[in-house]
């Protein structure tokens, strides 16, 4: 086959790849430096105000849904329960808490917007 097709079908993924991994990195980069700040302990905080109900935790680029059980006593991690699994999530890590949004039956909301 033609050369110049590869180049233009495979280059455009190349290049999406490589960006993606560089905004991973940045990502990891900003968190890292994050933890010499007071900014987790503000987020332990913040987290202390969740337990019990049911919440989606933001970790990185994806999300977890379920209730909080606990928060450890060394204040670095989430204890999350969804159905039967159970999810241990390092705090550090977290970007965003939110409360799971309800209808006006108080049943989970089926379409979310971010």
């Amino acid at each position: 086959m033609n050369p110049g097709l590869y180049l233009c079908c495979f280059l455009p993924i190349f290049i999406m790849l490589l960006n993606h991994r560089r905004a991973r990195q940045y990502s990891i980069h900003h968190i890292k430096r994050k933890r010499n700040t007071k900014e987790t302990s503000h987020m332990l905080e913040l987290a202390k105000n969740f337990i019990g109900t049911d919440c989606i935790v933001y970790i990185l680029g994806s999300s977890v849904t379920g209730v909080i059980k606990e928060i450890s006593e060394s204040g670095n991690a989430l204890l999350i329960e969804n159905g039967n699994n159970i999810d241990l999530i390092n705090l550090e890590y977290v970007t965003r808490i939110r409360k799971y949004p309800t209808n006006k039956k108080g049943k989970r909301k089926s379409l979310m917007l971010d």
